[in-house]
């Protein structure tokens, strides 16, 4: 087979964590379908040698807000309408006061029912005052969760479980629970009665 070579700059993104992460590429075929995802292999992300501005973030809502040891500088939210069960995406902007005592974990809330407590990267143990880190979670939302707008609410908790911050409150996640239907459509192309379990 012919052998395509090809360099090209990638720009991370601003207040990614320092750590080690596994580069990806996906490769398409013509009209766009994909064809396979190959791994690049291990990319090692050193401190920004000054933190980004946040002005320069564009971050989606942006707050000001104290969580303890760190400042939430705001966050993004992809989609803001989800279904349970469906995966949303929250980037959470911080910049860092003091180092926090690990393991520190962001405790989620949806409504009045506990959704996610996904850790804080380990590497926030090596920043400095004044760094500002973008973390990203993938989050299913739960799937007896309460139909309508419902308050999402954020706090840290410390090495020990217990909460160590006062909760702040970020903004409102609509929840969409639709119609369910349990009657059987008129029309069956195939029809056939299968009992499942007992």
């Amino acid at each position: 087979g012919r052998l395509i070579t090809g360099r090209h700059n990638v720009r991370l993104p601003a207040g990614l964590p320092r750590g080690q992460y596994t580069a990806r590429a996906r490769v398409f075929a013509i009209g766009g379908d994909s064809v396979q995802l190959a791994s690049l292999g291990p990319v090692q992300v050193a401190r920004a040698a000054q933190p980004p501005d946040p002005s320069q973030l564009d971050i989606e809502h942006p707050l000001a807000v104290s969580l303890g040891p760190l400042e939430l500088l705001g966050y993004d939210l992809s989609p803001e309408r989800a279904a349970p069960g469906q995966t949303v995406s929250l980037a959470l902007y911080l910049r860092v006061r003091a180092r926090p005592a690990l393991p520190c974990h962001a405790a989620l809330y949806l409504g009045r029912q506990g959704w996610a407590s996904p850790a804080l990267p380990a590497s926030i143990a090596e920043t400095e005052p004044g760094d500002v880190m973008r973390v990203q979670y993938p989050l299913a939302l739960p799937r007896n969760a309460a139909g309508g707008e419902q308050p999402l609410t954020l706090a840290l908790t410390g090495p020990d479980g217990a909460q160590a911050t006062p909760p702040v409150e970020l903004g409102l996640l609509t929840v969409h629970v639709g119609a369910r239907s349990f009657a059987p459509p008129e029309t069956v192309q195939h029809p056939a009665q299968f009992s499942l379990g007992e």
